[in-house]
Parts: C-alpha cells; sequence; structure tokens
C-alpha cells in the first residue's frame, strides 16, 4: 500500500485519501460555492450592471464576485450569457424561467419559520411583484431571494406567489385559499 508523507508535519495518508483530498479541493474551486444556492429554471430579471460573455457557472460566478457591487447573477448556459446584479434576486425578485440559473453571492439558505403561517389570509398591497411558483415553498424560497422581501402571499389554485415588502403587506384580510407568511415570525 502506497503511502504519502509529509516531512514538515510527519502526517501519512494513503494516496487514496491524498486523491481524494486534491479531488475535494479542485471541486471547491469549480462549484460557484454552494449548489443549494444556485436557482435553475429561475431569472433574477432586471438590477443587471451589464452583460459579459461567460463560458461555464463558474465563470459567471467570478464575474459577479470580481465586479464591485455585484450581488446576484443570472447566466444563460447554451448563449454564453452572463448579467451580474447590483441587487439580491434581481430587481424584483425571482421569477420561472427554464434555461437560465440564477444566484445570490449571499444566498440565505434558512427558511423561514413555518408555525406562523396564515391560512386563509391575504397580507394586501405592499407588493414587490406577482409570480408563478409551483408551490408555497418555492414562493418562500423566492422570498429569501430577493432583496426587501419581508412576507409572501400564496395561492394554490393558480400556483400565484406575491412576494411583499412589509410585514404583513399593506394589512390583513381573510381569503379562503390564500396563505401568508412573514419571513420572520
Amino acid at each position: 500500500k502506497a503511502v504519502v508523507s509529509t516531512q514538515s508535519t510527519g502526517v501519512r495518508i494513503s494516496n487514496t485519501m491524498f486523491i481524494i483530498a486534491l479531488l475535494s479541493l479542485f471541486l471547491l474551486q469549480v462549484a460557484p460555492g454552494s449548489t443549494e444556492c444556485l436557482r435553475h429554471g429561475v431569472d433574477f430579471g432586471g438590477a443587471d450592471i451589464g452583460h459579459r460573455k461567460a463560458y461555464s457557472l463558474q465563470e459567471c460566478f467570478d464575474v459577479c464576485k470580481d465586479l464591485s457591487g455585484c450581488k446576484s447573477f443570472t447566466f444563460r448556459s447554451w448563449t454564453n450569457d452572463c448579467w451580474p446584479k447590483y441587487k439580491r434576486g434581481g430587481n424584483s425578485g425571482p421569477t420561472l424561467n427554464g434555461g437560465l440559473t440564477s444566484r445570490n453571492m449571499e444566498c440565505g439558505t434558512t427558511k423561514s419559520d413555518q408555525s406562523c403561517k396564515d391560512e386563509n389570509t391575504d397580507y394586501a398591497g405592499a407588493d414587490l411583484g406577482g409570480r408563478t411558483a409551483h408551490t408555497f415553498n418555492q414562493c418562500e424560497t423566492f422570498c429569501r431571494n430577493t432583496q426587501n422581501c419581508e412576507s409572501i402571499t400564496f395561492r394554490a389554485s393558480d400556483s400565484q406567489c406575491w412576494l411583499k415588502y412589509r410585514k404583513f403587506g399593506a394589512g390583513t384580510r381573510r381569503v379562503t385559499g390564500l396563505t401568508s407568511l412573514n419571513m420572520r415570525c
């Protein structure tokens, strides 16, 4: 069994462990942050700092990382288009758009406390905008990915999601079929 050792520390590891360690370091450099931060099939529309050509998701990530004020980006792989953004989630938050991948540089993967979910309640007004979301959880994720989003209202019957810039929107009202949530209870 081959063994690699380092003179300075006296640490001994097998060739297999050495290769695994090298591969791990390589993947950390190639992968643009945590994969749970990537939003596949999602566009962070608007708030563009500009447009760049990038030949991989990693290259688009690096463009944003190196660009002063870049908070997020959207990448289209088949055309090599990269749009760095000056706001988390773009101008008004994520929208579904197949073929695009978006990411916030600080992704905020912590889910909200859903114990304060308000069933059959509309947080009316204070909208950042409406969009399609397949599930309540996707709507909540869209809010987490959007700068200044404080609450949501979701209608499951037609997959409508409204992001709000105020807790409880501009006010609450009872509406059958709507579910609302403050991001911080």
